[in-house]
């Protein structure tokens, strides 16, 4: 599947285009992606184009963001 994500960092949309947001199944990797600028209405916003891989059975999906500026996972 395709995510299209607001990654917020405190309370604010990320648009720090180092952070980055993945998707684990049961502690596997199943997707990341950096957050991109994109342009909506005249304004640029942060947005994260995750797709996803699985089986194709119900999976628990959780995820993990990385704010590169504090060199912190969320």
């Amino acid at each position: 599947m395709t995510v299209m994500a607001d990654l917020r960092m405190a309370g604010a949309s990320s648009t720090d285009t180092a952070d980055s947001l993945a998707a684990f199944v049961d502690g596997e990797i199943r997707g990341v992606a950096p957050i991109q600028m994109l342009t909506a209405s005249g304004a640029s916003v942060g947005r994260v184009p995750l797709t996803i891989y699985g089986t194709g059975a119900a999976e628990r999906i959780t995820f993990q963001a990385w704010d590169a500026s504090d060199c912190a996972l969320h």
